[in-house]
């Protein structure tokens, strides 16, 4: 009561920052004055799309209502493993976090030179760009007939591999079958010495 009057408490009136004698007229920062109460402002609320008078009840889509606030939902952004409120903090192995984004690490796909954020775009010489991931080119493994994605597997005729297993792997004639290959001296179809042509099909 003042000077013989009822005056509003604004404490009654939540988030309530002045009032006159019968309702509020004013509310505190955040919140909008609508019919004497003070109702939240979904503006400031980051990502919120609806409120009630105190909280978001509806945020937008890529985001997940944790406790009146709007949370970034990580399966939003690719390749992310874990997030804030706002943007993701740290990423799946073989990505880099740049911005809040994960970008593909280069390194983590063998022989590719560039990429961007999914998949490799570049790759070593002598390896081909096939849905994303870098080919090995059989053609750039002399007398390699087939070849998986890292090495030569298979060989022309007249031709034996070596290092099957292994990324450095060859394809050499065969010393003794009596066809010579440009990397023979000679080849008299055995691999007898002291016969004018070696077992090693080198006179």
């Amino acid at each position: 009561m003042v000077s013989g009057a009822c005056i509003l408490n604004c404490n009654t009136v939540s988030n309530c920052a002045s009032c006159s004698q019968y309702s509020c007229i004013s509310c505190i920062a955040s919140y909008n004055l609508v019919d004497g109460n003070c109702f939240v402002n979904c503006d400031s609320i980051s990502n919120c799309t609806q409120c009630n008078q105190t909280n978001c009840i509806a945020c937008s889509s890529g985001y997940n209502l944790v406790s009146g606030a709007c949370n970034l939902n990580c399966s939003t952004v690719s390749n992310c493993a874990s997030c804030n409120q706002t943007h993701c903090t740290a990423c799946s192995s073989g990505y880099n976090l740049a911005n809040g984004i994960c970008n593909l690490i280069c390194l983590s796909i063998s022989n590719c030179t560039q990429c961007n954020q999914s998949h490799c775009t570049s790759c070593l010489s002598g390896y081909n760009l096939i849905n994303g991931s870098c080919s090995l080119n059989c053609s750039s493994v002399l007398n390699c007939a087939s070849c998986n994605q890292t090495h030569c597997s298979s060989c022309s005729s007249g031709y034996y591999l070596i290092n099957k297993a292994s990324n450095d792997g060859v394809c050499l004639s065969i010393c003794g079958d009596g066809v010579k290959k440009i990397d023979e001296h000679c080849d008299d179809n055995n691999n007898l010495n002291l016969d004018g042509c070696s077992q090693n099909c080198t006179i």
